[in-house]
């Protein structure tokens, strides 16, 4: 990759997998048959790869904890969305000709009623925690062919549920979802 396709050189502190613009999407998608990878490594997050202004808090880059993988991950805590409840939301579209595997490492340190975390393909719930993670876990997701809108989505208080009857719960742990290392991989 000798050419620069980004706002980093291309092979110089490159965080993903580097792609001719000319057959890329611009609206942060991934067109098969290339892969992508991401491991925020660059340290920020990429505006033509991730929507993260949809919702009530941002995901933002963090080092706070280990990262899966290098110094760096992605991250969504309760504290940041507003006092009751509401969402961070993860995005990113996944234009696939042939389908393909999304894999990622989650951390999830959640703990209903407080807070939650849920992956959505479309409209689809295809993964949920609950309850915090005992560590990082290696995700992967069948993607079918077609764009698919692909989001994390960390949830404070997902039942709506008043604050008075939340403390009867107790105190919530940190309520933080992490992830890491995310890779799209098209069918062969």
């Amino acid at each position: 990759c000798d050419n620069e396709y980004s706002f980093y050189p291309c092979g110089a502190n490159q965080a993903y997998d580097c792609r001719d613009p000319s057959v890329a999407n611009k609206e942060s998608t991934s067109d098969s048959p290339f892969s992508f990878q991401d491991g925020f490594e660059s340290g920020v997050i990429d505006p033509l790869r991730w929507d993260v202004d949809d919702g009530d808090a941002r995901w933002k880059i963090d080092d706070n904890k280990a990262a899966a993988g290098g110094d760096y991950y992605i991250a969504a805590r309760s504290e940041d969305i507003s006092p009751e409840y509401g969402t961070a939301r993860l995005k990113h579209v996944i234009e696939s000709m042939g389908g393909g595997v999304l894999s990622f490492d989650i951390q999830a340190l959640v703990q209903i009623p407080f807070d939650d975390v849920i992956i959505m393909i479309d409209d689809d719930i295809v993964a949920e925690f609950s309850s915090a993670t005992a560590g990082w876990e290696r995700k992967a997701l069948d993607i079918s062919t077609g764009p698919h809108l692909v989001q994390w989505i960390h949830r404070k208080n997902p039942s709506n549920m008043p604050e008075a009857d939340l403390t009867l719960f107790g105190y919530p742990d940190e309520g933080v979802t992490m992830i890491d290392n995310i890779a799209f991989q098209p069918s062969k």
